[in-house]
C-alpha cells in the first residue's frame, strides 16, 4: 500500500525544504542607525534600572543586618557591664569584710 502526499496544503511543517528540520525564519528588516541607537539606549536604561533595583535591595538588607548587629552588641555590652558591676560589688564587700574594725 502506498501513501499519497497531497501537493496542497503542504503537510510538511518545515517550510524550508533546502534545510530539513530547519524552522522557517523571517529576516528582520534592516534597522536604521538611529533605531539601533535608540534600542541600545533603552536596553542600557533597562539594565541600569535592574542593577539599581538590586543595589537598593542590598542596601536595605545591609541596613537590617546593621541594626540587628547593633542590637546584639548593645545586649552584650549591657550583660558585660552588669557582670563587671556585680564583680566590683563583691570585691568591695570582700574588702570591707577583710579590714579589721
Amino acid at each position: 500500500m502506498s501513501s499519497t502526499r497531497l501537493a496542497w496544503p503542504n503537510p510538511d511543517p518545515n517550510p524550508n525544504p533546502t534545510r530539513p528540520g530547519a524552522p522557517h525564519v523571517t529576516r528582520p528588516r534592516p534597522v536604521s542607525p538611529q533605531e539601533e541607537k535608540r534600542d541600545r539606549e533603552k536596553e542600557i536604561q533597562r539594565a541600569n534600572k535592574e542593577i539599581l533595583d538590586k543595589f537598593s535591595e542590598h542596601v536595605k538588607q545591609f541596613e537590617v543586618e546593621k541594626v540587628t548587629r547593633l542590637q546584639r552588641e548593645t545586649q552584650t555590652l549591657k550583660r558585660v557591664g552588669d557582670e563587671v558591676f556585680r564583680i566590683q560589688q563583691k570585691i568591695g564587700s570582700e574588702r570591707t569584710a577583710a579590714w579589721p574594725k
